[in-house]
Order: C-alpha cells, then structure tokens, then sequence
C-alpha cells in the first residue's frame, strides 16, 4: 500500500466486500481484527454516495445501488442486494472501476487525497544517526519540552520513534510522532524518506502523534494542494503561506501554474454540468497528461532518497505533458532567466508577473 493508511483501509475494504454471505465476512474481520460494524457503515455510506453521484447525472443512468437492489429482489436474492446482483450478472459492476478510467490508479487517489485533506501536511525530515540523542519530543529538534531519546533497535533498524515529522497548526510548526497504528510503523513498512505526508488527525497523549497518514508528491502538492504563487528572486512555487515549497526552474514553474489552472477549470465545468463527457479538445488530454505525471513523478520518487526537493520532470517532460493540451512553450527560457514565455500566448513576460498575467487572462486565452 506504499506507506498510506487510507489505501491500506480502501484494500481491507474491499476485500471485505469481495466475500460473500456474512459468516465469511465476519471471520475475514476477526482474522485481520477489523470491525464488521465499521464496514458495514462504510458500505452504507457508499451506496449512499453513489445514490446521491446517479441522482445528479455522474454516474451511469441505471448504476444506482437502490436500482440495484430492486433488481436483485426481482430475482429473489436474499443477500445483499447490490454485491449480489453484480455476482450474478443483474446489473453491471457497481464498483469505482466502472465509473471512471482512473479509479484504480493508485497514485492519482494519492493526489486526491491531498485535496481532501489540505491543509493537513507534514514534513518528514532526514532520520537522526541511529543511537543518536535529539531534543524535543521524539527526539525532533524543536516544538517540544524535555528531552527524547532517538536511538534504533537492537539490530540497527529504525523505530517509529526515530523517524523526525514537522507539522504546521495555528500555533506554529512543531515536532511529531507516527502513531502505533500506521501502516509506516510496521516493521513490514518501507522506511519513509525525507519528504511530504497528508494526515487525519494529530492526538496528543504523552507526546503529539499524527495518525491516518498518506505518503505524497511534491507534484500532488502543487497540483492538488493550496493557492500557488511563484517567488521569482528564489526560484520557488510557493503553496500557500510557504511553509510548502519547492525550488524549480521557470519553465517548470510556469507549466505547473498552467496545469493547475487548467486543471481547475476542466473540474470546475464537470461540476457545473456532470453529463459533459470530456474529448481530447475539452479536457481528456489534460487528465490523460495530469494522470501521467503523478506516475512518473512515484517511479522517481521510489527510486531516490528524497521525495523533498523539486519536482523531478525536466522541462522537456513537462513540455511534453503540456503539448497535449495544445500549448506550447518556447524553448528559449531558461534556468534562472528573468523573463519566460507564457505557455498559452508565448508573450515574453517578466517572471515575478507570470501569476498575474496567466490569472488575468492572456490575450490568447
């Protein structure tokens, strides 16, 4: 499940809701020690969902849960109505899958959630030298009073506790803890590099630990996260008050501003009209490009060190992510230059000025 708490819950579930008749559900939790209760509340509250997504046209005509259940009871089947009759074939699969393409796609639910739960970021910082001492709870530099041990187990590995998390509330930036709970705290877990993090909920007992937690992109983060703005004198995008940002060159910077906003409007028209079906003019291209960065973005980023530092694509990549939606970006910007081409008018425009001229409009807009 790639360090995330809520795909790991998403995969539980739906191995839950593969099986069939209540007796085998009900072992499959005492196995895992899941709570029937909470899954079934879960599956309510799903069926409710898609209801509600049929009622306003986002979904297929015929695919709500309450259709499938009376076609279920039509063919007298006494268990419930909507896994049965997807089992036997009365309706179409009423799973996320057959309602979008990308439903599956893990790393793109990975930039979703960081929508969902934005502002609820944490930095994970560069683990101490095992057998170390640091101040401050769990051994984190700073936000806490006392002193914390940070020393590795026995055999050398790193423990829960060893590993430095920064989150930011509106009393400042402060240190934290992975609780028990999460899947990064498994022994079984991959060790969780220097990098971004979305959470649930911070809960403070002894120390403050943060819970329900998903590992995500600095890409994720621009695309899905808070307000960008670009810093010219430092080369950085900026989300938000600054506590997140990364240092990119201006091609890149311009073209995630790009992305973004294109981004923004192909979702803002879904939403005004939910039966708009997207061609490769109207917004495919762009989810198709979108979809594909986040991906090659993960690929890199289990591939390095640290996920913490600038978007890996090159300016190439991105240019070509961009060519899709049908702009074009000149290719004489360069690295540290004070002017750049907007990627939807070519116009030359001072860097320090590229997010008032894009959100303005430009003349070819």
């Amino acid at each position: 499940v790639g360090c995330s708490d809520h795909i790991a819950i998403l995969r539980a579930y739906e191995a839950w809701e593969a099986l069939r008749g209540e007796r085998l559900r009900a072992a499959f939790c005492a196995e895992h020690f899941l709570s029937m209760k909470s899954l079934q509340t879960l599956s309510q509250t799903r069926r409710e969902l898609l209801d509600h997504l049929w009622e306003i046209g986002f979904v297929t005509p015929g695919a709500s849960a309450r259709m499938a259940d009376a076609r279920a009871h039509a063919c007298a089947v006494n268990t419930e109505g909507v896994v049965s009759a997807v089992e036997d074939g009365v309706v179409a699969s009423l799973s996320a899958a057959s309602h979008s393409a990308n439903a599956s796609d893990v790393e793109l639910l990975r930039a979703i959630l960081v929508g969902a739960m934005w502002p609820k970021v944490a930095k994970i910082e560069s683990p101490p030298e095992r057998g170390g001492k640091g101040k401050g709870k769990g051994g984190g530099k700073g936000g806490g009073k006392g002193k914390g041990r940070c020393s590795g187990g026995s055999d050398g590995s790193r423990r829960p506790e060893d590993i430095k998390i920064q989150v930011k509330d509106d009393t400042g930036v402060c240190s934290a803890m992975l609780h028990p709970s999460c899947v990064a705290s498994q022994p079984s877990s991959k060790e969780l590099k220097p990098g971004f993090l979305i959470y649930g909920e911070l809960v403070k007992t002894s120390c403050l630990f943060i819970r329900d937690l998903t590992v995500v992109t600095p890409v994720a983060l621009m695309l899905f996260g808070g307000r960008l703005s670009i810093d010219e004198r430092a080369s950085l995008v900026v989300i938000d008050d600054g506590w997140v940002r990364f240092r990119v060159s201006p091609e890149v910077a311009t073209l995630i501003v790009r992305l973004r906003r294109g981004l923004e409007e192909t979702l803002a028209r879904k939403i005004q009209n939910p039966q708009l079906e997207f061609t490769q003019e109207s917004g495919a291209a762009l989810i198709d490009g979108v979809v594909k960065l986040l991906a090659s973005e993960s690929e890199k980023s289990s591939s390095s060190a640290t996920t913490a530092v600038a978007p890996s694509p090159t300016a190439i990549q991105m240019v070509a992510y961009a060519s899709q939606l049908g702009t074009k970006m000149a290719s004489t910007a360069v690295a540290g230059s004070k002017f750049a081409d907007c990627p939807i008018c070519g116009q030359s425009v001072a860097f320090s000025l590229i997010n008032d001229h894009i959100d303005r409009g430009c003349p070819s807009s």
